[in-house]
């Protein structure tokens, strides 16, 4: 009988937590691996809203994004990077993300320093820290609202 107690509570226990998404949103990686306690990203931590000219404010469509560093850590990209990139295309030979503004991209918290680069325009050494500013904890739980960023490139002189 004690067995046959702790065999329900045993079963009980393993079907609290049931994965069950339910949304709409293309942003959500509904193929969760399987476990009580996943963290699901929803969205990239950086959002680089926009990169303009420094004198006369105008939008700078594209940009080049290379020599990025994630906590002291050089990033490499492999395949599996693109399911959390937006209006990104990523040269795997240069190490560098081609970003169509506003784009988004990666998903862990914390301090990055990279380049930003476009033609006839001064490459620009960046360092912020991006982090989500909406945690919803629980069985599993999800991060959303990532860093907006705005920046600013001053013409190359001729």
């Amino acid at each position: 009988m004690k067995n046959l107690f702790i065999g329900v509570l045993l079963l009980l226990f393993l079907s609290a937590c049931e994965l069950d998404i339910d949304t709409d949103d293309e942003n959500v990686n509904k193929e969760v691996p399987a476990g009580p306690c996943v963290q699901i990203e929803r969205e990239p931590v950086i959002k680089l809203q926009s990169v303009s000219d420094s004198v006369n404010e105008e939008n700078i469509l594209q940009v080049q994004i290379s020599n990025l560093v994630y906590e002291d850590e050089t990033v490499i990209f492999q395949e599996d990077h693109n399911q959390f990139a937006t209006n990104i295309y990523i040269d795997y030979e240069l190490d560098s993300l081609f970003c169509t503004l506003p784009c988004a991209f990666l998903t862990g918290e914390g301090n990055y320093q990279f380049t930003i680069s476009a033609d006839d325009y001064n490459d620009i050494a960046i360092n912020i820290d991006a982090s989500y500013s909406i945690f919803d904890g629980g069985c599993p739980s999800y991060v959303d609202g990532g860093s907006e960023f705005n920046f600013k490139l001053s013409k190359e002189q001729e």
